[in-house]
């Protein structure tokens, strides 16, 4: 079973629209532009990136190959993740 998506520069763009929102729905939780809200916004970047960067690697450990779909899974789930505790 193939489960490579058929457009790898949609899904890229796709993950990235995904991401900005979720800035913007964490950031603007805080109701304001306050240190509650860079607090919020810094947690749901270092969740991300964090989600992208495990993900790699345990692709990698896993299979032996390093995939970008791996990376974008990982960034969803952090920012899954953070969502409850960012601010």
């Amino acid at each position: 079973m193939n489960t490579d998506p058929h457009n790898l520069i949609y899904t890229f763009i796709g993950c990235f629209l995904i991401w900005i929102g979720w800035f913007c729905f964490n950031g603007g939780s805080a109701l304001g532009a306050n240190s509650q809200a860079a607090l919020a916004l810094f947690n749901t970047q270092m969740a991300a990136c964090t989600g992208g960067v495990t993900q790699i690697v345990w692709g990698y450990v896993k299979t032996g190959k390093i995939k970008a779909t791996d990376s974008m899974n990982g960034i969803l789930s952090g920012l899954a993740a953070i969502t409850a505790g960012s601010g």
